[in-house]
């Protein structure tokens, strides 16, 4: 993985933006690379801007493989991460939940600051993933435990949709907020209700841990919410989905009648 990360970095430095006319796109497919004959690995050429380099390789990691037998792997650590690329080192090593890439990266320059380009921070993606040690490690770091990502989600939100159990108690007790809200009323209580990659006596633990924190059952989705949870509790989201098991548990718990599900 840290040669994986080392070509990225490589590679940006290699690479030199070029002015483009207005309205021209570019491609991976259309120029030379800078200081010599033939194309740049990968298929990736000089006319790529930073900005649109970043995205291409994160939009292509099947390519890095390619990336590091073209250009080989024999660079020393000190020469690899610069600009942009140091960036894409901590985004992708929060994806994989790799804890030495995630130091090492730290150590080169990268910040616990650091997003992807749909604006998620590296808690965000690796909290979603599912990596407990890599979610402690950015906690301990400083990392903050209620940024939003693009769509104004929190990582608490994503992880208790994920199912996350472990990763939801930590940022709990790191004081993330159990009630944070998205423009359209979501929280962490509704995300759960409608995730499908935990068992049920996963998904009934992280609804304990979000009350047990001060989650308010009675928060809904807006009416005027872009979804069809519109106007919705965590509750009528749960029986919607046929999460009959968290319907039940909720009306348990919260000793609630008939007429207020």
């Amino acid at each position: 993985m840290l040669q994986r990360l080392c070509v990225l970095a490589l590679v940006c430095t290699l690479v030199v933006a070029q002015p483009r006319s207005h309205g021209e796109s570019p491609t991976a497919a259309d120029a030379t690379l800078s200081g010599g004959a033939g194309s740049a690995p990968g298929g990736l050429e000089k006319k790529l801007s930073d900005e649109d380099l970043v995205k291409w390789m994160e939009e292509n990691p099947e390519k890095l493989d390619e990336l590091m037998t073209e250009m080989g792997s024999e660079m020393k650590e000190e020469h690899m991460l610069a600009g942009h690329a140091r960036e894409i080192a901590l985004v992708q090593a929060a994806k994989t939940g790799n804890l030495d890439d995630i130091k090492f990266a730290l150590r080169e320059g990268c910040k616990i600051t650091d997003r992807s380009a749909m604006n998620e921070t590296v808690l965000h993606l690796a909290s979603q993933w599912g990596h407990p040690p890599a979610v402690k490690h950015f906690i301990d770091e400083g990392a903050d435990v209620n940024a939003e990502d693009g769509g104004q989600q929190s990582a608490l939100a994503l992880a208790a949709h994920w199912g996350e159990k472990e990763i939801v108690h930590m940022l709990l007790k790191a004081e993330a907020d159990p009630n944070h809200v998205t423009p359209d009323g979501q929280t962490a209580l509704h995300a759960v209700t409608f995730g499908n990659r935990a068992s049920k006596e996963d998904e009934i633990h992280i609804v304990n841990l979000l009350l047990d924190h001060g989650a308010d059952h009675g928060l809904a989705y807006k009416k005027n919410a872009r979804t069809h949870h519109a106007g919705m509790r965590a509750i009528g989201v749960a029986k919607q989905h046929k999460k009959q098991h968290i319907v039940d548990h909720l009306t348990k718990r919260l000793g609630l009648k008939h007429d207020e599900l």
